[in-house]
């Protein structure tokens, strides 16, 4: 497999010399769990972290159009040539992103045995597989896949919490039921899976509007209603979806599912 066409894309580090094919220089930035992490600062919100998403569907398209997968988008796999401000867009994520570690790509629909990567960001259809010890196909839809993963554990980074540690299929269905911040993404990703007419836009689209909805619900949090509920910040806080649209939790924070999920601007 050959590397070296994706070294005409901004967000790929440049090879260490024009012979290699897997020797990348470390390119010079910011990880981007350190970048997230509470104790930098930077209170990104998790409206802002779905512009992120909305950026890097539109960098795997470009990778995915040199007929390439990457197979192990996740936080740690992301660098920033710079730090964010506390109101990032999508041009920022867009200009500053760097994507690392391409020892696991592989051509398109390329068939393998295990899974690579990190478990918990690689397809369900693909931990499904490899549970029932069967081969998996690789295609742009599982890369599409984990970039959903990620930006739900970006959440939970940027609020001081981390995903789980579960490591087989089954714990990690249930687990991925739960968050609602990705499903919007999920559903129009899975739509176009069964349809096989994969849409870019589409998807990016659909982070960006997501990112409007959570934008009005954390407006919402501010209003007095909401910050009486919250006055005691006994409440939880996570975002979550009722009646189609983007609100906050009000159940008490020990007791709610949802606590974990919850951003740095609802604390």
């Amino acid at each position: 497999m050959n590397l070296k066409k994706l070294q005409s894309l901004a967000f790929v580090p440049k090879l260490l010399k024009p012979s290699a094919n897997l020797l990348f220089l470390q390119p010079v930035g910011i990880p981007l769990p350190a970048a997230l992490d509470p104790a930098s600062n930077n209170n990104i919100t998790a409206a802002k972290l779905h512009l992120l998403g909305a950026a890097l569907v539109l960098k795997l398209e470009e990778v995915h159009k040199q007929g390439l997968l990457h197979l192990d988008l996740r936080p740690r796999n992301l660098i920033l040539r710079a730090l964010p401000s506390e109101d990032p867009s999508e041009k920022f994520w867009s200009d500053n992103i760097i994507m690392i570690d391409w020892e696991t790509a592989l051509p398109i629909n390329t068939t393998v045995t295990g899974v690579l990567g990190v478990q918990w960001f690689q397809s369900l259809a693909w931990l499904e597989a490899n549970s029932k010890g069967q081969s998996y196909t690789v295609t742009p839809f599982d890369d599409l896949e984990s970039l959903a993963y990620t930006i739900y554990d970006c959440v939970l980074i940027a609020c001081g919490d981390k995903h789980s540690a579960a490591n087989n299929f089954e714990e990690i269905k249930v687990l991925r039921s739960l968050p609602d911040l990705i499903n919007d993404f999920l559903n129009e990703l899975w739509r176009q899976k069964n349809t096989r007419k994969l849409n870019y836009s589409r998807l990016a689209h659909s982070l960006r509007e997501s990112s409007k909805q959570i934008e009005t619900a954390d407006s919402n949090a501010s209003s007095a209603e909401t910050a009486n509920l919250g006055a005691d910040r006994k409440t939880c806080g996570a975002i979550i979806k009722r009646n189609n649209k983007f609100d906050f939790c009000r159940s008490h924070k020990n007791a709610c599912r949802w606590h974990r999920i919850s951003n740095s601007s609802s604390q």
